[in-house]
């Protein structure tokens, strides 16, 4: 799966082997403060009797998901997750948690990339609907918005939130002044297809783009001028830069692109046997993730071998986007099925909302215990509220613990053998009732017609006057005298 080889490859530099990858790209020197205890070269979950993870969903989104980002480790110890979604609605998050914080309303198409700035107080977001917004993301409003004449497919901003890059599918690349947000942006030179990620590097000063073409090209920040350009086999999927900023990756056919951003000099090419459409790089840099357009699975390869470690199935759609967090515990992977899922670096450990084994094992038993005492079950061998409380608060003894479990666990089994032998018992017969006479039977038909007929009195006939010729008042109809 890795190419590690110097074969020659038509149109490319060569592979180049792990001993040429520059020694900066392999260490982790790089890090002011490396962290104290790093996931190096762990084993993978089948190295350490492991089974498949559960990860945890974030919902919201009702259509694809297709770029996610998280934001760096703020003030408060915490980093937020950021989520472009097809819905037209970008998502902010807790980024260990997944929690919901806030929604951008108010484009009116599909948003295809959103990013946040260092201290995560400003985010941009790129969209169908021809514009590109520079949002507050303490209120949720929208503080500017940049109208374009076609579809937008890529922004990035600069860390202290004053540059916006654009990319689209008119396929050249602008730089926006938010501080001059009515003056013309800066254009780059037109790419040959359309513009699908943008990417501000602040350490060097300069912008990656990637198109649906077969490069990836450098322009700097402050006139746009073309400085280099990085040659692949296959259209550019996906484009990243490590969290140093030494390392530029992209996923590009079936093969994962890594050079450095110092020399932009071809690190290694890891070919895989799918369809990649997206990369993320470790932290500390001894592995990455790949997501595929053509199926369900989210993968974890080793770098540089390109060993690939594990896999893992949760998704029910293509996977769009990965990404890892700032302190590399978890990752994140967006999908087809509009569902964001988190997955631990370290299945097992204790991160965020996940717990460790032995932690549910105890909660499961001080559950039981509390249960029990609750329903006076405890009361019978002389365990008083007192004790129980004392074990609950961890107060007790590990001994005294285990022994208080196993007499709970077996009062609970001799609960459970009496209840069953009472569902066993014969029912005691109920006394035979005395039967009660058959009503008489009735009538059906025709006849029952007939006899409601006859049942059913005749009405009283009211009396009617004759009916005669009108006489108009004051004339009668007398017969006239006879005279003799």
């Amino acid at each position: 799966m890795n190419n590690n080889n110097n074969t020659t490859t038509t149109g490319i530099p060569y592979s180049q082997p792990i001993s040429a990858i520059p020694a900066h790209l392999l260490s982790q020197q790089a890090y002011a403060s490396p962290p104290s205890t790093s996931p190096a070269r762990m084993e993978s979950p089948s190295q350490q009797g492991m089974g498949r993870q559960i990860p945890l969903t974030c919902a919201g989104h009702t259509r694809p998901v297709v770029q996610l980002q998280f934001s760096r480790i703020l003030d408060d110890g915490n980093y937020l997750l950021i989520s472009a979604c097809k819905d037209g609605n970008p998502m902010l998050r807790i980024g260990n948690t997944g929690d919901w914080i806030g929604t951008f309303q108010g484009h009116k198409g599909a948003v295809w990339c959103a990013r946040l700035n260092e201290d995560a107080s400003r985010a941009v977001t790129a969209s169908a609907d021809f514009t590109v917004k520079v949002w507050d993301t303490y209120s949720g409003t929208a503080l500017h918005t940049f109208p374009h004449k076609h579809v937008v497919r890529a922004v990035d901003i600069s860390p202290d939130g004053r540059w916006v890059v654009t990319g689209g599918n008119e396929k050249i690349v602008r730089v926006y002044d938010t501080e001059k947000p009515n003056e013309k942006p800066k254009e780059s030179k037109p790419h040959s297809a359309a513009v699908r990620t943008v990417l501000w590097d602040e350490w060097r000063q300069i912008i990656l783009s990637a198109a649906e073409e077969k490069a990836v090209k450098v322009w700097s920040c402050d006139g746009l001028e073309l400085k280099h350009t990085m040659e692949t086999l296959d259209p550019v999927a996906n484009l990243t830069l490590s969290d140093d900023g030494e390392v530029i990756q992209a996923a590009a056919g079936k093969s994962v692109y890594f050079w450095s951003a110092q020399t932009y000099e071809l690190a290694c090419r890891i070919d895989t046997k799918y369809d990649l459409s997206c990369v993320a790089l470790h932290p500390y840099r001894d592995r990455f993730i790949c997501g595929s357009r053509s199926e369900l699975w989210v993968r974890v390869f080793s770098f540089p071998e390109g060993e690939e470690l594990e896999v893992y199935k949760g998704h029910h759609g293509p996977v769009h986007t990965v990404a890892y967090s700032p302190d590399g515990m978890i990752y994140a992977s967006g999908s087809e099925d509009g569902t964001i899922r988190l997955w631990q670096t370290i299945p097992g450990t204790e991160y965020g909302l996940w717990k460790t084994q032995e932690e549910e094992i105890a909660q499961y038993d001080e559950a039981m215990l509390a249960a029990l005492l609750q329903e006076g079950a405890l009361a019978e061998y002389g365990a008083d509220a007192g004790i129980i409380q004392a074990m609950l608060n961890g107060m007790m003894s590990p001994e005294e613990y285990e022994l208080l479990r196993l007499q709970a666990a077996e009062e609970a089994r001799r609960q459970h053998a009496l209840a069953m032998q009472q569902q066993l018992q014969p029912a005691e017969p109920e006394p035979v009732r005395a039967a009660e006479p058959m009503p008489p039977p009735q009538p059906k038909g025709y006849a029952a017609v007939a006899a409601a007929a006859a049942a059913t009195p005749a009405p009283q006939e009211k009396y009617q006057p004759p009916r005669g010729r009108y006489q108009p008042p004051g004339r009668r109809n007398i017969a006239p005298a006879v005279y003799q």
